[in-house]
């Protein structure tokens, strides 16, 4: 049976599944939302899991849901970003099924020289955080991630058109 497979997009990002809608079982819906300028889990995530030196203080700069169906929330993509090291953070925190390791994956790149970092595994809520330097304020970086839940399609969001500055 075919999958009616639709891609939000909203101001200006553009979300696209990871498999084609033929290979699809079950309907599914990607969207997103605007950035959440509070502390979130992506900021406190990034802040704990840096390895750099110094102090940082990362902030949530964009989010990303991914859905099932349109209705279910399976997991959110944050990007969060320190301005005094320069680097951006990306984590994928489940919503679905959390405590249960299940494949979770996440994704950062700078789009101006390449860099890019990922991480992947069998996690129970939320990826490891994955970092880029953005070296020039104009630097734009694309970032996704995906999650599987068992008996489901693989489900992702690539917010390709990345974010600048």
């Amino acid at each position: 049976m075919g999958a009616v497979f639709a891609v939000a997009t909203t101001a200006g990002l553009t979300l696209t599944p990871a498999a084609s809608a033929a290979t699809q079982s079950r309907a599914n819906t990607v969207s997103a939302r605007p950035a959440d300028d509070s502390p979130g889990a992506a900021a406190g995530l990034c802040n704990s899991y840096y390895a750099g030196s110094g102090l940082v203080s990362f902030y949530n700069i964009g989010v990303a849901a991914i859905r099932l169906l349109g209705l279910v929330q399976v997991a959110t993509v944050y990007l969060a970003k320190d301005d005094n090291t320069g680097y951006v953070c990306a984590v994928t925190e489940k919503t679905l099924l959390r405590g249960i390791p299940t494949p979770v994956s996440v994704y950062v790149e700078n789009t101006d020289n390449g860099n890019r970092d990922t991480n992947s595994g069998l996690y129970p809520d939320y990826s490891l955080p994955v970092y880029v330097r953005t070296d020039d304020v104009n630097d734009c970086v694309k970032w996704g991630g995906t999650v599987l839940i068992p008996l489901l399609p693989l489900l992702s969001v690539d917010v390709s058109t990345g974010h600048c500055g």
